[in-house]
């Protein structure tokens, strides 16, 4: 469920503000009709410098109150959408990785963007002045009583009238909202989608294709948009009329009872300012349960959001072990239809080889012990607790993936590179470097203040290679696990990984298929879908001065 508006004690503040505006700017406008009638009834006569004066305070008064509505609106307004945007963001961040296809669509961006608008224009459009001119609203129906009871059954007459109108045209408009929102967020998706992978639409000449795609779905959206405006046309045309009824019953009404000498000619003159005031600031109204009704769309949205994977979760663990040594032990982990049941044990002083065809889960095993992706049967263990029971912040801890799936960010070098940093030790930074040959590329030029593009674009396979790879050891994981890379086909990135394996002070599992690696290692993973997980120690010939290094 959605925070209510006034959950947050700042915002009940400024609500009650927006009550207190009301009220007073109710007792200004109770002051200029009183003043306007006193002067009706004595003329020009009775003016003076207090008269002046009340007048001026009064239109003081009303501007002033006009000001806290509009500010203190914005302010509630503000203060709320920047709360949902945190509440969408971190629900987004807690999803597992399943969902990634729902948040990178343009559903999100639609949520932070479209929706917020909708939420925070009923706010300040809808919500404000209808508590506000509410207020005044009552207390002119109390005025108009006091003056004669039928005045109160002219005004209230055509106003209950609109509301049903409203109500019955509202329905519509929010089945049409939907819509719109549908289409908008289709549009979205396809467009983001293709800019992201412009060279794919370049590369097989499908810009034409492209283009009328998207004028199709554009004209669609059009269509969508046209048929809204066209309600709230009707709605607004609808609420319009409705008050030049009010109007006009209100001078009817008056000009029978002035007639009857049921009412006074100031009486009259107050009541016809009334009028005026009170059609001007309704149709300030008229748009409310338009507003309403988008707004209701767009909370439908994002409860549906956030109730994906809202089932209440077991209290798990934030801590692990202090023992960084704790081994980790996988039973029949798999995951249905791409990874067979894999049952091993990782040490922390373990270098394991993944090998294996293309598909046979290689890369969904790294991301399993990642903690990206959850296995369908087995369970993985790490110091004797499941993998399920440790918070996600956690087990991030422990296991670090390099991947082409976790790219470089738009920034620089610096911001790449101790992105998640954990603790910094100078010196083991500069054996990062050293290992993963960064240092040496600094020294022909690359600087930490060389501008990264988004997914690192601007560089080479095997500097962001590098990056990547020296990113995920300055966050000191207990297991650093290494996924396929185009740059393994080069010997430099190679012998950097070749550095890895015989350096990093942790265990490491790697797939490559590169034979170069093999000696380094103590393990390997045989991957397949046909003849399932086999492990296989290897004794390799650097295997002793691993097991020393990292004790």
């Amino acid at each position: 469920m959605l925070p209510s508006v006034l959950s947050s004690k700042r915002r009940r503040g400024w609500f009650l503000l927006l009550v207190l505006s009301g009220l007073v700017l109710s007792g200004a406008l109770a002051a200029l009709f009183l003043t306007t009638r006193r002067l009706g009834s004595t003329g020009v006569e009775g003016l003076s410098v207090d008269t002046l004066l009340s007048l001026l305070l009064a239109l003081i008064t009303l501007s002033v109150g006009r000001f806290v509505e509009r500010y203190g609106a914005e302010v509630m307004a503000q203060d709320y959408v920047q709360e949902l945007r945190d509440l969408v963001l971190a629900h987004a961040l807690a999803l597992s990785s399943q969902h990634n296809p729902r948040i990178n669509n343009g559903g999100t961006l639609l949520r932070l963007t479209g929706d917020m608008g909708a939420i925070r224009n009923w706010i300040v459009q809808g919500m404000a002045p209808l508590v506000v001119l509410g207020t005044w609203l009552f207390a002119s129906m109390v005025t108009l009583a006091l003056l004669h009871w039928t005045l109160v059954i002219a005004a209230v007459f055509p106003l209950v009238g609109a509301l049903a109108l409203n109500y019955r045209l509202g329905k519509t408009l929010y089945q049409v909202s939907g819509t719109a929102r549908q289409k908008r967020t289709r549009l979205i998706r396809n467009v983001t989608e293709k800019l992201a992978a412009i060279d794919v639409v370049r590369s097989f000449n499908q810009s034409g294709r492209e283009r009328r795609r998207f004028e199709r779905q554009g004209r669609n959206l059009c269509t969508a948009l046209n048929r809204r405006a066209q309600l709230s046309g009707l709605l607004r045309g609808v609420n319009e009329a409705m008050m030049l009824v009010t109007l006009f019953a209100l001078v009817f009404c008056g000009l029978k009872l002035v007639s009857q000498s049921l009412l006074s000619h100031a009486d009259f003159a107050m009541m016809l300012i009334a009028s005026l005031y009170l059609l001007t600031n309704l149709r300030r109204l008229s748009r409310v349960y338009e507003l309403w009704t988008l707004k209701r769309v767009a909370s439908d949205k994002l409860k549906t959001f956030l109730l994906v994977e809202s089932r209440r979760q077991p209290r798990k663990h934030n801590r692990i072990s202090r023992d960084r040594r704790s081994p980790v032990v996988l039973q029949g982990v798999a995951v249905e239809g791409r990874l067979e049941a894999a049952d091993a044990t990782l040490a922390i002083d373990d270098r394991v080889l993944v090998s294996g065809p293309g598909g046979s889960g290689k890369s969904t095993l790294l991301r399993v012990l990642a903690g990206l992706e959850n296995c369908t049967s087995g369970r993985i263990e790490l110091a004797g607790i499941r993998q399920q029971s440790i918070q996600r912040s956690a087990w991030s801890k422990a296991f670090a993936l390099v991947s082409d799936e976790l790219p470089l960010l738009r920034g620089t070098v610096n911001s790449n590179l101790f992105y998640g940093r954990r603790h910094f030790e100078d010196d083991y930074y500069r054996r990062v470097l050293n290992w993963t040959g960064l240092d040496r590329l600094m020294e022909a030029g690359l600087s930490l203040d060389t501008t990264v593009e988004a997914q690192g674009s601007n560089l080479s396979s095997s500097v962001r290679y590098r990056l990547m790879l020296a990113r995920a050891m300055l966050r000191r994981p207990a297991y650093l696990l290494i996924d396929s890379h185009e740059a393994h086909q080069d010997t430099d990135v190679v012998d950097t990984l070749q550095n890895a394996l015989k350096h990093y002070p942790g265990g490491i599992v790697i797939c490559s298929h590169s034979g170069n690696l093999e000696p380094f290692c103590t393990q390997r993973w045989a991957v397949s879908k046909d003849a399932g997980f086999c492990v296989y120690p290897l004794v390799g010939n650097h295997e002793e001065s691993l097991r020393s290094h990292v004790s």
